[in-house]
């Protein structure tokens, strides 16, 4: 009888360990997991206030005074309101139905605000989140580059065959 009691703590030990393991095993995923295999994600603590997707062209988001951009791009600004962090290790991540993921830095602060922008082509933003917290994080506008132009070239050739035919006779006198 003592056996079958020695197997059971043996077991009730071995399975303590497990747990003890696999606990530490989550706690290294959630502290070392953002900063493992490359680039640092950018933790999400304030996601877009408007509801996405977002098409490089929808109404309401338009602005006409964004300076010069170069043809077929599109500039997206947001905006995190009502916050009290720096400019300094303040990031937003985006993402695009085409581009994909893109992460930038603040650029300024103004106020309690902090500006962001990304530029890609005609596309749909998915989702946004900044590392920092505040309100809210708006897409404040969109600005549009002038449209892409296609130039076509068109070359014609012509091409002159000139054959000429001879004949010649040769033959004796009798």
């Amino acid at each position: 009888m003592s056996n079958s009691v020695n197997v059971t703590v043996s077991r009730r030990a071995r399975l303590k360990m497990l747990g003890w393991v696999a606990i530490a095993s989550m706690l290294a995923l959630v502290i070392l997991g953002p900063s493992a295999g490359g680039a640092a994600a950018v933790t999400s603590v304030t996601s877009l206030h408007q509801s996405p997707p977002i098409s490089w062209d929808a109404p309401g988001y338009e602005d006409e005074d964004c300076g010069d951009l170069a043809a077929g791009t599109v500039l997206w600004h947001f905006v995190l309101v009502q916050t009290d962090a720096d400019v300094a290790g303040s990031q937003l991540h985006a993402t695009f139905a085409t581009a994909g993921d893109i992460t930038v830095d603040a650029y300024k602060k103004s106020g309690g605000v902090l500006h962001f922008s990304i530029t890609t082509g005609t596309d749909t933003l998915t989702g946004a989140h900044t590392n920092r917290a505040g309100r809210w994080l708006n897409l404040s506008h969109i600005c549009v580059g002038p449209p892409l132009t296609t130039t076509t070239t068109t070359t014609t050739t012509t091409t002159t065959v000139s054959t000429t035919t001879s004949v010649s006779t040769t033959g004796t006198a009798s």
